[in-house]
């Protein structure tokens, strides 16, 4: 769930059988199904709050078609009126995963797709708040496999996220265009943008007190 600028938290539900979007409000604890899916349809990920108000996710059916998903981009206002916004045709693969959407600073909302691109081993993409696909990347065996988890956007602008072959993390560099392996793929500047990959966070660095050796009479240790 998220909590929405109205101050109620909002969410999809539902995993291979019809989903739906809700509204739980804060501080009455009250719950409300304000949008049905049709039977077959489910959502892929919790919604996403862009600056102008709605709520963006993302669902697939439950049977492929021709080897195939089609996964539909949806905006909700906050009344749960859904629309179909864009759609993308991903290969129908027994892992299947689609991240939560991150509007990044200059606007578009990232995600990645655990498959589909041009070597069928997964996609980090971004949309206009209208529905224009602005920017694609595939991934493949070199620069990283299966992207999980959505992306994040750190204070200098650059998008990381997690990318799964063998157990590693891969990087990705906007500037050049390519993936490295590393501690993660990033993406620099925003023909991207980008929001959280797994379980990446970035933290204030501080300081912690430690005991002092002897002899001495201060000491810190600096963490990130």
């Amino acid at each position: 769930m998220i909590q929405a600028s109205d101050g109620n938290l909002y969410g999809t539900a539902g995993s291979f059988r019809p989903g739906t979007v809700f509204k739980f409000e804060l501080p009455n604890s009250w719950f409300t199904t304000l949008h049905n899916f049709p039977s077959g349809i489910f959502p892929l990920n919790r919604v996403t709050q862009a600056s102008n108000g709605l709520l963006y996710g993302s669902t697939r059916p439950t049977n492929a078609t021709n080897g195939s998903f089609v996964v539909t981009i949806f905006p909700s206002t906050l009344t749960g009126n859904v629309q179909s916004l864009q759609q993308l045709t991903l290969p129908a693969k027994k892992q299947f995963a689609v991240g939560p959407f991150l509007q990044a600073t200059h606007g578009n909302l990232w995600d990645t797709s655990y498959v589909g691109g041009t070597s069928g081993l997964g996609i980090a993409f971004a949309i206009t708040p209208s529905g224009g696909i602005v920017d694609t990347l595939s991934f493949s065996p070199a620069a990283g496999v299966s992207p999980i988890g959505g992306v994040i956007q750190a204070k200098d602008g650059t998008l990381f996220g997690t990318a799964s072959a063998d157990g590693t993390v891969r990087r990705e560099r906007r500037q050049t265009g390519r993936c490295t392996r590393s501690r993660g793929f990033r993406r620099s500047s925003e023909t991207g943008a980008g929001e959280a990959a797994a379980s990446l966070a970035q933290s204030t660095p501080r300081r912690r007190r430690k005991a002092a050796p002897t002899g001495r009479k201060t000491g810190s240790l600096r963490s990130g």
